[in-house]
């Protein structure tokens, strides 16, 4: 298969279940092949991922599905690669080593909780956590995840990504539009970050 010009190929998408060097960041929705890996590649895409490793996981466990089909298109539109792309469920592990969890919905945030409480000061909506990068700036990444968890209630508007699963390409492509623009909000922050020795830390 030729990858079209301008696409990223896709690094193996598993966030592993120990510490790593990098700051990890794991996205979450439903079944993992929609929302989330759209979420998860723009963000490999974006990131310096000398810095960061990005992973995602699904609530509700498909296990080695690729992606729905009208997701990965969005993906491909957005110079991303999910041709290797395999979902998975999520696990206390995967929780456990991420530095900021990104969810679709508060729902979904709430399912992380449930299994890792712990886990409350990093685990954020990408919609709520992209406002609080814009509103909020910061000089490092612990400052600003400590940020958004002061400033939960200040958050306007939605903050949940809607499920476009078998909602017909529209659908699909109006999510990815949301979720691409929040995550280059997120990125420029974050490699900003990348820049400043100190300001990134797991």
């Amino acid at each position: 298969m030729t990858r079209p010009p301008g696409i990223k190929p896709a690094p193996d998408n598993r966030i592993r279940e120990t510490h790593t060097n990098r700051f990890t960041i794991l996205t979450v929705c439903t079944a993992n092949i929609c929302r989330s890996p759209l979420m998860e590649l723009l963000l490999r895409r974006e990131l310096d991922t000398s810095v960061y490793e990005v992973g995602s996981a699904g609530i509700r466990g498909f296990n080695g599905h690729p992606m729905d089909p009208d997701a990965a298109l969005q993906a491909v539109r957005f110079g991303a690669d999910p041709q290797y792309f395999r979902s998975r469920p999520i696990t206390e592990d995967m929780i456990k080593v991420s530095g900021l969890i990104l969810t679709a919905t508060r729902s979904h945030s709430s399912s992380v909780l449930a299994l890792t409480p712990s886990a409350l000061r990093r685990t954020f909506t990408l919609l709520e956590f992209a406002q609080s990068c814009e509103d909020h700036p910061a000089a490092s990444m612990k400052e600003l995840i400590a940020g958004a968890t002061r400033n939960r209630s200040q958050v306007s508007g939605p903050i949940d990504i809607n499920d476009p699963y078998r909602q017909g390409e529209l659908a699909h492509q109006q999510i990815a539009e949301q979720i691409v623009r929040r995550v280059r909000k997120v990125s420029a922050v974050l490699n900003e970050f990348a820049a400043a020795d100190g300001a990134v830390a797991n």
